[in-house]
């Protein structure tokens, strides 16, 4: 995609503008699309997560293993500290992916924004140039049609045509 000027994009024609106003609307659709992927990938990251406390809360019930109580504590602690460092670990990278997912979308619906509006107001401009020149244009062949009118009107009177 490229960065236009507001210069660059005042010599673009309408058809040049629009095409680049749809390359920035569909560039926009598609970031939104990425971010709900993302989105979706991190709830499916979450259901893991959930899954493999369940399963460890299910093994920590379930634990039939002799030896003291001290060593069963033990175990357990060093078996949770390793799930939640694990956890924490995945939901901060799917945090950070998105952040940046997020702010990169952001960043090209801002600048597709202010490129729409540079657009509409470059093509506003031009259309009041042309609604100015074509107003010019037939105030001048009102006035010429007026004229000849008047003057063929003055033929008419000053010679007239015998019965």
């Amino acid at each position: 995609m490229n960065n236009y000027t507001a210069d660059e994009l005042k010599q673009k024609s309408k058809k040049d503008l629009i095409t680049i106003s749809t390359e920035l609307i569909q560039e926009n659709e598609r970031l939104r699309n990425n971010n709900r992927n993302l989105e979706e990938k991190n709830a499916e990251s979450e259901r893991e997560v959930n899954r493999l406390q369940a399963e460890v809360d299910h093994k920590n019930a379930t634990w039939d293993e002799a030896g003291s109580l001290v060593e069963y504590c033990s175990k357990i602690n060093e078996l949770m500290e390793t799930a939640q460092k694990t956890a924490d670990s995945y939901l901060d990278n799917i945090k950070s992916v998105s952040d940046e997912k997020n702010a990169e979308a952001q960043k090209i619906v801002t600048t597709a924004e202010e490129k729409a509006k540079e657009i509409v107001d470059t093509a506003q401009e031009k259309a009041a140039k042309i609604k100015e020149s074509s107003t010019s244009i037939l105030e001048h062949l009102k006035v010429n049609v007026d004229k000849s009118l008047k003057d063929f009107e003055e033929k008419l009177h000053t010679n007239p045509e015998e019965e």
